[in-house]
């Protein structure tokens, strides 16, 4: 199958021993929410209306992105040009393809979120997308970390007559119309001129000419696009690996390209119950994976790869999604350990009642003054009397074998 949709609704992502925790997409522990009026979608067919999040398969998806980890990745589609820049408020988010992760922190503090994603970042790809933290209870926006960023402003605002996208990064610099000649934009077959008429429509911005910084002081959103440093990368077709994993990009961002100034940081509680949650920019966005790293961890490296059953769900969330192997051990373990504790506690009843019943014979064969000789024991002349559930009132010394035990 070329497209499927997921239900993974009850399941939680929690922290593992280092203090991170980790989505796999193709783990498929998360939920999906299409955009407004959405088709399906299926081989060769592109649904009529707004994308979706599909999962794909690397070896039957057409124009595929390669190298995923597992073979499996979300993508939004029909990837037929449509994009959503204009942001100015969370609400805007209403009517966009969502893909939601629920997780749960053991620490409070700043976690900040790693991507391993594709679009933007080679051969001209043009896909881009947002990342929101809501709290699961309430659906509120949990607002980023204050931070600051390069001041920009619509391209109509900016006084230019255009910009010059560059293909592979998607960045499309301000610009007048003898700039972009003197460095030949749309002469090298890798860039072209965009006049501000058409570039507003895209949504593009300009940077501030004199350097000037805007604070943010609680991003409600965070844009991660193409990136510049890949404008010389030639890899053929869109590829995870050009971009391992992705730690920056910008607050309250809707340009063609972030300014990679910023990092996803939220202040989270222990104990909460957040949902991580994914939207494009445009369509034909792919998401791989994903890592929240904690106070006490670190950012995942570029060599980092992840395996099916890599996702860190909670312990009683095992039964919804595929998990490792690793994690049925531990509660294989866990089970087996509590069967032997249950086992013990019943042997224990089990010799309590023997002795009481043990105790009642005795008693029966005795009267309550007279003493019975057994073989191995003797007991003294003063055996006590029992009570109604045959236990001993009093006490008396038993000797077995030579050795003396007060019962």
């Amino acid at each position: 199958m070329d497209g499927g949709m997921v239900d993974g609704s009850g399941t939680m992502h929690c922290v593992n021993d280092d203090g991170t925790m980790i989505g796999l997409v193709s783990d498929q522990a998360y939920t999906q929410t299409c955009g407004a009026n959405s088709g399906s979608f299926s081989a060769g067919v592109s649904p009529a209306g707004n994308e979706c999040w599909w999962l794909l398969d690397e070896d039957e998806a057409t124009a595929a992105i390669k190298n995923s980890f597992t073979g499996k990745y979300a993508q939004v589609l029909p990837d037929d040009g449509g994009d959503y820049n204009e942001i100015a408020e969370i609400n805007d988010f209403d009517t966009i393809a969502r893909l939601s992760f629920s997780i749960k922190p053991d620490l409070d503090g700043i976690h900040t979120v790693s991507l391993r994603w594709a679009g933007g970042d080679n051969e001209g790809a043009g896909d881009s997308l947002y990342v929101v933290m809501r709290d699961a209870q309430t659906s509120a926006v949990v607002s980023g970390t204050r931070t600051w960023k390069a001041s920009v402003g619509p391209i109509q605002d900016a006084g230019v007559d255009g910009c010059c996208y560059t293909m592979a990064t998607h960045a499309c610099p301000c610009m007048m119309q003898d700039q972009a000649d003197s460095v030949g934009c749309g002469s090298d077959g890798a860039t072209f001129w965009v006049v501000t008429e058409d570039a507003t429509a895209y949504g593009v911005t300009c940077s501030a000419d004199d350097g000037a910084m805007q604070v943010i002081e609680a991003p409600a959103w965070y844009e991660f696009a193409g990136r510049p440093e890949f404008s010389t990368h030639d890899a053929e077709g869109l590829d995870f690996n050009v971009q391992p994993w992705d730690s920056t990009c910008e607050a309250e961002g809707t340009g063609t390209s972030d300014s990679g100034m910023n990092m996803a940081e939220f202040e989270l509680e222990a104990n909460t119950e957040y949902m991580l949650e994914f939207y494009p920019r445009e369509d034909g966005v792919a998401l791989d994976a994903w890592v929240l790293t904690g106070p006490s961890s670190y950012p995942p490296d570029t060599s980092m790869t992840l395996t099916e059953g890599s996702s860190t769900l909670c312990a009683e969330d095992i039964g919804h999604s595929r998990v490792g192997t690793a994690s049925f051990n531990v509660i294989a373990l866990a089970l087996s350990l509590t069967i032997l504790l249950v086992m013990a506690f019943a042997l224990l009843f089990l010799k309590r009642d023997s002795a009481r019943a043990w105790c009642a014979r005795t008693r029966e064969r005795c009267g309550t003054s007279g003493v019975w000789k057994h073989p191995r024991m003797s007991l003294n002349d003063s055996l006590q009397e029992t009570n109604a559930d045959g236990g001993l009132v009093g006490g008396y010394v038993a000797v077995d074998a030579g050795r003396a035990n007060v019962v």
